[in-house]
This record gives structure tokens, sequence and C-alpha cells, in this order.
């Protein structure tokens, strides 16, 4: 119940508040997008409420060192994909958890996900996410119910999905990236898991915060709080916080005409790293480890159309992952460098 109330709060805060940005199914989980997120430390983290015109700073707060990357792709060539022949996507996790939605221009469905046993389950009553257009302040309200196969017998899950655009305004991120026109989606999921043959259910809620920005698909930042509770027991809160540090390109405008080229990668004591521009732009060169944190920085200034590249000594560098961050003109490329 006090989740249900917090939740009627974040409408009454933007009920009186004209809606900004007006989203719809391509703002949305495009097939093919891939982002690889880096965690945050949530202590002293708070979401805010909703409105139009806000600025949410987390540019102090601390990544944690874990890392998440969230792929979209055809239903059909997912792992757990004939369980969904009606899908046309799935969000698919590195953590191992997935979703799977359908999709037209007057809504987004989601047709199942992952169990708390690690069986898929495919609604019987699906949820209707979003309904297109999507303004701020608009709420979506529904049901969801199903009966699944586990290792441990047959179960049920029932329960809702209760979506609000609450907020729109410019977000800052942890190392100083701004957003404008970002859009907040905040989602209150319910459910009830239970074993139809013995007396044990687990019941969750999540609260789940996600901001949008135009021309990524995918969340900039993710915010989910969980509690659960095994038949009446104790909560037991869980908060994870994830962020995208490496900005996203949005191709139709992307002034990198071949991406870049890292040579050679897998790297020893050095790499190149070859870009070509097909404006001009000013550019800066970046390397982050995979805890997130800055190990080298090359300012460019402003640069003319044409190919470059940069020699980077790798001694001072321990092996492992790291991600080469190309900015031009605002726009960002993102390689994979391997040092061993």
């Amino acid at each position: 119940m006090k989740r249900l109330l917090f939740f009627a709060a974040l409408l009454l805060t933007v009920s009186s508040i004209s809606a900004q940005n007006t989203l719809s199914d391509t703002d949305f989980y495009e097939i093919g997008t891939s982002e690889t997120y880096f965690g945050l430390d949530t202590t002293g983290i708070v979401e805010g409420m909703g409105g139009s015109g806000l600025t949410w700073d987390f540019s102090s707060a601390q990544p944690n060192g874990q890392t998440r990357i969230v792929s979209v792709g055809a239903a059909s060539s997912h792992p757990q994909g004939s369980a969904y022949p009606t899908s046309d996507y799935a969000l698919d996790f590195s953590t191992g958890q997935y979703r799977f939605f359908s999709e037209d221009a007057d809504s987004l469905v989601l047709d199942g996900e992952i169990s708390l046993l690690n069986s898929p389950i495919n609604f019987d009553l699906k949820p209707t996410i979003y309904k297109f257009p999507l303004n701020l302040n608009d709420l979506q309200s529904d049901t969801l119910d199903a009966t699944y196969n586990t290792t441990a017998g047959t179960a049920r899950r029932f329960g809702s999905y209760n979506t609000l655009y609450d907020g729109d305004g410019t977000l800052t991120l942890p190392g100083g990236v701004t957003y404008s026109n970002v859009s907040r989606i905040v989602t209150l999921i319910q459910y009830r898991d239970s074993s139809t043959a013995f007396p044990i259910f687990t019941d969750v809620t999540i609260n789940r915060y996600e901001w949008f920005v135009p021309g990524s698909t995918l969340p900039v930042m993710i915010s989910d709080i969980q509690i659960a509770s095994a038949n009446g027991g104790p909560n037991n809160l869980t908060k994870d916080i994830f962020y995208l540090d490496t900005g996203f390109v949005n191709v139709d405008q992307v002034l990198v005409s071949e991406g870049l080229e890292l040579f050679p990668n897998p790297a020893e004591s050095q790499v190149r790293i070859n870009y070509e521009l097909k404006g001009a732009a000013d550019v800066n060169l970046a390397i982050y480890n995979v805890q997130g944190e800055l190990v080298y920085r090359s300012p460019k200034g402003e640069q003319a159309a044409g190919q470059y590249n940069e020699d980077i000594n790798l001694d001072d560098f321990t092996s492992g992952v790291y991600l080469v961050r190309l900015t031009a003109g605002g726009q960002t490329l993102i390689e994979k460098l391997i040092i061993q």
C-alpha cells in the first residue's frame, strides 16, 4: 500500500504541468542496439520527484566497479525465442535476465520474461507498458498473469505494471556528461510468484526509474529499487543504479564516417587509433577502464574534415579490457580495446 501511495504522489506532483516532449514507438528499443552501463554507489542518491524543466544532477555519484551490457535483438534470434513466437524483440542483459516485447505504432506490450527460478514466463495476460503517443503525466496501468513450469513444478505469476511519464529536464551524469531534453519514465511493478503445489510464495515490488534522451532508444540511466519477501517474511531491499558514461551515436548525424579503428587489438606496448571526420568538429579522445575510471585523455580541439591517427604508449596500462571513446561535435563512438 505504501508503494501505491508513493506512486500516486508522483502523479499528483506533475498533474498540473503541461507536456514538453512527446514520445513514440521509435523512441524505445531499436533492434541492434547495445550499450555498456557502469554501476554507481547508491549511497545518498535520491531519484527526486517528477515535474517539467527539472535538473537531475548525479555528477558527484561514484562508480562501484560493476558493469552491465544491455542489448536489443530480434526475438527469433534469442536463445529463448522459441518460447515467445509472437514477440518482436528481446531486451537482453549480461546478468542473464531478459524480457520479450511486442510493439506497434500504438503500444508496447510485455510478452514475458525470466522467472525468479530462471525459467521462461510467457504471460497469458500480457501487460501493455506504453501507449503511444506518450506525453508528460500519462499513466498506463495493466495486469499480468501466467502459469509456467519450473524445476520445482508448476508456478503462477500475477500482478500489475504501472508506468508514468513523470518528468523532463536536464540530466548530468558522473564525469560531467550533461543531456538536455531528457524524459523520465517511472514504472511500478508488483507481482506474486507462487507454487501451485506447495504453500510457498514470493512477493516482489520494483520501482524503476529510466532517463531517456533523444536519439538513444535505451535509457542513459536506470535505477531499480526492489523489495522482495518470501512467504510473508521480512523484506529484502536491493537498489541498483547504472548509467552510460560513453554517450551514444545518432547514426543520422554522426561526424565520424568509418568509426574507430584500433591496431593492433589486442595490443601490448602500443596501439594506433585511426578515425575519419566527415566535417569539422571539436574532438576529444579518452580511454576508460571497466570500472568507468578515466585513464587517458587527449583533447584535440577543433579538427577539419579528414583522416587522423594517434599512437598511444601502453607501458603504464595494466592488462585488461578498456573502452576507447571518441567524441566529435557532441557525438560519441566507442571501441573496445584489449591490452595483454
